[in-house]
């Protein structure tokens, strides 16, 4: 009955997804986390902007974070809308991504991830709208320039720019003006900052040694509560379930999809790359994580024949993260 809800496209399932989302927050904005990430002990120039005017341990915080990653959730709606990679229009993407958010609550409030994630989504739509496109340097130029202003706000978001080259391989013909303009977009936003340091006198060399102390600067194990290493492990089991399913399917789907889901599977394995082997990186990445995931469980829940053993799946999915808010 709830996954039947959640498959639908109607206006009622805005407002619950909006209701769910509230609950899944609402312990952040009435008493929001004091952690510190480290790319909040030196925040890059962009989200040191964001900060002056915007706190982020403060209830306003957690209150416009709640609504940008709203907005986040609703923009994956709209890329399925837009290509119909999906095997039907549906809001589950937006609602798996909003639960994803209650996992780990000190993300919750406003940082620069989540602007950073959805520059990624405005660059991944660049990058496909390419497929249908003759003229698509420009396309490639937005694409590499919306990952540069992305990593003025959260330095390790430069190593996305891969997903713009993994674009232009899957999706396009060899032509060397797209792979430039796409370099040419990424490095944009580097000179107009380091102009800005050079107008007002300050050190330039100080700017990109910011950068590399964002990439650099070492993080702290987080360590989980038993409900949220057993809720990861069964959402982990429902992942590798819908990655077989997706196998299963792969080729019986359209040429466009299958371009989709091999780009946003890179998404996948670079996040889990990034996590490994960048210093910096930490929980954070979960927000870039759960674009892939997202359409991957939507793709399993449109999926499944057996409607008791879909209801009981999401069920478990659902409830789980709704005790993690109050355990």
């Amino acid at each position: 009955m709830i996954l039947r809800i959640f498959k639908s496209i109607q206006p009622t399932t805005i407002v619950l997804i909006f209701v769910f989302g509230g609950l899944i927050w609402l312990r952040s904005i009435i008493s929001p986390s004091e952690v510190v990430f480290s790319f909040e002990a030196d925040p890059m120039p962009l989200a040191q902007l964001l900060y002056r005017f915007l706190p982020a341990n403060t209830i306003l915080s957690s209150i416009l974070a709640f609504f940008l990653w709203m907005i986040h959730s609703f923009l994956l709606v709209r890329l399925n809308t837009k290509f119909v990679f999906l095997e039907e229009r549906s809001f589950l993407p937006a609602f798996f991504f909003i639960l994803g958010s209650g996992i780990f609550l000190p993300l919750q409030r406003m940082n620069p991830v989540i602007i950073s994630s959805l520059l990624l989504l405005f660059a991944i739509e660049r990058i496909f709208i390419s497929n249908r496109q003759v003229k698509t340097v420009f396309s490639f130029f937005d694409a590499g320039l919306l990952i540069g202003i992305g990593s003025l706000f959260y330095a390790n978001f430069i190593f996305y720019f891969a997903i713009v080259w993994l674009g232009l391989v899957l999706i396009r013909p060899f032509k060397w003006r797209e792979w430039l303009s796409s370099v040419i977009g990424l490095v944009t936003p580097f000179v107009f900052t380091a102009s800005y340091y050079y107008l007002r006198n300050d050190d330039i060399i100080d700017f990109f040694n910011q950068c590399i102390r964002n990439i650099n600067l070492p993080f702290e194990y987080v360590y989980f509560d038993l409900p949220v290493i057993i809720y990861l492990s069964y959402t982990g089991i429902l992942i590798v379930v819908a990655s077989f399913q997706m196998i299963r399917v792969f080729s019986t789907k359209k040429v466009s999809s299958r371009k989709f889901f091999k780009l946003v599977f890179w998404v996948f394995i670079l996040t889990i790359g990034f996590y490994f082997t960048i210093p910096s990186a930490s929980i954070e990445l979960l927000i870039f994580l759960f674009i892939p995931v997202s359409y991957l469980l939507t793709n399993f829940f449109l999926g499944v024949k057996t409607r008791w053993l879909g209801e009981i799946l999401f069920l478990i999915f659902f409830a789980g993260i709704i005790f993690i808010q109050f355990y």
